[in-house]
């Protein structure tokens, strides 16, 4: 389970296409990183890839409050 988190509809969209190509099955994103923390509660992610620059909780704030969590 792959989530990349963007606020670029864009930049999402090729990360997830290419993630398929590669031949990950179950990609998800998520535009902010509070939508992302929100999932993360909710359902296990094996591998997060973030923007580091994003408004509200930039990567690295999101980072640490998964750590936080111990997710």
């Amino acid at each position: 389970k792959v989530m990349v988190v963007d606020d670029q509809t864009s930049m999402r969209a090729m990360i997830r296409r290419t993630l398929q190509d590669l031949g990950f099955r179950d990609v998800r994103d998520k535009a902010s990183a509070t939508d992302a923390l929100d999932d993360v509660r909710a359902n296990r992610v094996h591998l997060i890839i973030s923007d580091y620059n994003m408004p509200n909780m930039d990567g690295y704030r999101l980072t640490q409050r998964i750590r936080q969590l111990g997710i």
